[in-house]
């Protein structure tokens, strides 16, 4: 197994790559930064700095209150999207490292369409 980058470890959870097939493996967060372990490849990881890291934004379901996946951009212009089945833990853990402004939500469908149609009014 590929050792973390961490001397502390905040949150260790299990997680979801999407890039390219599914990539399963371990979440890490701690003091140096992000980390995606996967468990069947050791050599496909992810390690951000978190001053690598430029925002994180979560996308939420048809209920707002539910993150269903998020997406780690890093200053390279990168995006990584995740699925966990904690990603509020990851959130808070994340929060203790980066910036409140940072960590934004996504617009939702909803959000979208009554844009444009307020759009639409305007003209």
């Amino acid at each position: 197994m590929t050792e973390t980058k961490n001397t502390i470890i905040d949150l260790k959870v299990t997680a979801d790559l999407f890039v390219g097939a599914n990539q399963r493996g371990k979440i890490v967060i701690g003091d140096k930064g992000f980390e995606f372990i996967n468990n069947h490849k050791n050599r496909n990881f992810v390690y951000l700095p978190w001053d690598e890291i430029s925002h994180v934004v979560a996308a939420r379901g048809i209920r707002k209150g539910k993150i269903m996946r998020f997406s780690v951009q890093s200053k390279r212009n990168i995006g990584y999207v995740f699925t966990t089945k904690d990603p509020k833990g990851v959130f808070r853990a994340m929060r203790k490292h980066m910036d409140a402004k940072q960590l934004v939500y996504e617009k939702d469908m909803f959000d979208r369409l009554r844009h444009s149609f307020r759009k639409l009014l305007k003209k």
